[in-house]
């Protein structure tokens, strides 16, 4: 899905410098650089850096945080995929954002949606908060932006599954809630799923969903 959000905000011939923010092991760098872009990966994790200079072995990894990282170059675009969430300054971080952007540069974020998805996987794994869409918005907008685009994804297709899996894994009662959240589906329902987000992608576009567990959205400076 974000290569084709990508894909449909950049054209070919702009596609240079990329920013992302939290890259972790390098999955979706990989991705970036097949798209045609120039990448720059920032992550305060050493062990993730270290392999995503195995996957990535052209790509410009930093080991550093966004509040204490400088650039004598402006990006093209800037990616930050469930990062923002993690942040107490979260509103500071996208001023920090739109600093390191060139003019009209785009600015792309996941985020989890809905406080009322909370639960203990959030607060396992260090989330600040789930977003809602207006609130994400005007945090984009009080820092500078320019809302391009935005919808919800793991939505009405997919989230009723989703709710229902993580109600199931939920009462097992596993050694940790992270181990209940890394626990594979059964195949077969894995599949299920995946035909769904398929569907939703084919959709996503033209349909502006009411909810979802993630919020998609992309920003101009």
């Amino acid at each position: 899905m974000l290569t084709v959000l990508l894909s449909r905000f950049i054209p070919q011939k702009d596609r240079r410098t990329f920013l992302e923010i939290g890259c972790g092991t390098g999955i979706v760098l990989s991705q970036l650089q097949t798209l045609g872009f120039d990448v720059t990966g920032l992550d305060v994790n050493e062990a993730a850096i270290t392999y995503a200079k195995k996957r990535c072995p052209d790509a410009k990894l930093i080991r550093q945080s966004i509040f204490s990282f400088t650039s004598p170059e402006r990006f093209r675009a800037i990616g930050a995929f469930d990062v923002l969430e993690h942040q107490a300054r979260d509103t500071e971080f996208l001023k920090r954002c739109y600093g390191l952007l060139e003019d009209n540069g785009m600015l792309f974020l996941t985020v989890p949606a809905g406080m009322w998805l909370w639960n203990r996987i959030d607060v396992v794994s260090g989330h600040k908060r789930r977003y809602e869409m207006d609130d994400l918005r005007d945090k984009l907008m009080r820092a500078g932006f320019t809302v391009q685009f935005c919808n919800y994804w793991n939505c009405s297709l997919t989230l009723p599954w989703y709710i229902l899996y993580r109600a199931y894994t939920m009462r097992q009662r596993p050694a940790s809630p992270m181990e209940a959240y890394l626990q594979m589906p059964h195949a077969f329902v894995n599949r299920v799923l995946l035909f769904l987000l398929q569907l939703e992608q084919i959709v996503f576009f033209r349909v502006r969903f009411t909810l979802g567990a993630t919020i998609v959205i992309c920003a101009k400076k």
